[in-house]
């Protein structure tokens, strides 16, 4: 039964956006290699950008970006990022899956695996680490320590082997957003499909799926949002532009944050849902870069990100933009040279006072490959050291100098 509830109010709250905070990344102020943002993901260790040029990541004061020129990732078309539980980053890409692990990148696509399709479009894993794949033409795939398993069109009842977005629920069932073909979830090895013929989806291009605290399932479509709930029965909300009173069509990406408020890009703005009531952040109200947005993530210290398809990222936070994962930041003119180098870094530190200072090398992942060495200098001098990089795989690396208060870090490329 299709249910419209009416209690649910929306608002298009000015006092909100006049409240907001808003700081804008691109190819021009930023590390990003392209303003053609396609998808987010927060980690531990700072923000990923997916683009179509390639793949970013920012931690509040570095930009590293991974290329096919200058890596081993096997696209720089860039459709989904997923860190899983050990903090190894997922892509998917346009030809193939990788997976940065320890540094290194490893690639599966249809020569050295299972993978049936190389257009893989979406990635999450499962309350017992299986990760999950969803495919532009071979279905949703599944990866795990029992091997590879997969689900077509062809071999069970998934309505469409074209997969938008893919989700786990509280019960660990997998959703999926399909073309065409409406919602699917599998579950013990069965699959079962909402579309518009036998439920209140409002249209069968789903693109993204979430789960809220409630556990309902968020499904955003082509033609407007809805919700289902099980509580005894089946529950289905429905919100479309009508509902709205505001032109709004494509739900493209849904995240919920921290606090548990949900978020949803789409083609008219970035949306909220907070206490059974919606709000909108567009260029009207906000300092959003653009109306258009494709994706949107979150992270622990309340920032929102969104990806816009030509502007780049916006970053939102009510409180303030406060990307900032370290005890603090040194402000020093920091020399690393030669970058990039293929046996020994040369630091060059004009340090603070008599403080004593730890010198680390750290990878992407935040996970410290050398450390141990430590300089001081009275009266602030400036100090230059050495570092034996010699043994490090060829790769993108932090050279990081802490005191017991402050941190600053700089990049450097291994060959």
């Amino acid at each position: 039964m299709t249910h419209y509830f009416a209690a649910l109010s929306m608002a298009m709250a000015p006092s909100l956006a006049q409240a907001t905070q808003w700081e804008h990344y691109s190819e021009f102020n930023s590390g990003l290699p392209s303003n053609a943002t396609t998808t987010l993901e927060t980690s531990d260790s700072g923000v990923w950008v997916g683009t179509g040029s390639g793949l970013a990541h920012y931690d509040g004061t570095t930009w590293m970006s991974f290329t096919t020129e200058n890596s081993g990732i096997p696209s720089d078309q860039i459709n989904d990022i997923h860190v899983d539980a050990e903090g190894a980053v997922w892509v998917a890409t346009y030809e193939g899956l990788g997976v940065y692990r320890d540094r290194v990148w490893e690639v599966f696509n249809t020569e050295n695996s299972m993978l049936p399709s190389n257009l893989v479009r979406c990635l999450t894993s499962d309350h017992e680490g299986n990760l999950w794949i969803g495919t532009w033409g071979g279905g949703l795939v599944s990866f795990g320590t029992t091997g590879w398993a997969s689900y077509t069109s062809e071999n069970s009842a998934l309505p469409s082997n074209g997969i938008y977005d893919v989700a786990v629920d509280i019960d660990n069932r997998i959703w999926m957003g399909t073309y065409s073909g409406g919602a699917a979830v599998l579950e013990a090895g069965s699959v079962t499909v909402f579309d518009t013929q036998n439920s209140g989806l409002p249209q069968n291009n789903v693109r993204s799926v979430a789960i809220d605290d409630d556990g309902a399932i968020w499904l955003g479509t082509e033609n407007g949002l809805a919700r289902l709930a099980f509580d005894g029965e089946v529950e289905w909300q429905v919100f479309t532009d009508l509902y709205f009173g505001y032109s709004v069509h494509a739900f493209r990406d849904i995240v919920k944050g921290a606090d548990g408020i949900l978020w949803f890009a789409t083609d008219a703005g970035l949306f909220t849902f907070q206490g059974g009531s919606f709000q909108i952040l567009h260029t009207s109200n906000s300092d959003i870069a653009a109306n258009s947005c494709v994706a949107v993530a979150a992270d622990p210290q309340g920032n929102v990100f969104v990806a816009h398809p030509n502007h780049g990222v916006s970053a939102y936070n009510p409180n303030g933009v406060t990307l900032d994962i370290k005890p603090g930041k040194l402000q020093l003119n920091m020399e690393v040279f030669p970058n990039p180098t293929t046996d020994v870094l040369t630091v060059k530190i004009p340090l603070k006072g008599d403080s004593q200072y730890g010198l680390m090398v750290m990878d992407l992942t935040g996970r410290t490959v050398i450390s141990g060495t430590t300089v001081s200098a009275p009266d602030g001098q400036t100090v230059q050291q050495t570092l034996d990089v010699s043994g490090l795989p060829v790769g993108t690396y932090l050279l990081t100098v802490r005191s017991a208060n402050d941190i600053a870090s700089a990049p450097f490329v291994k060959r």
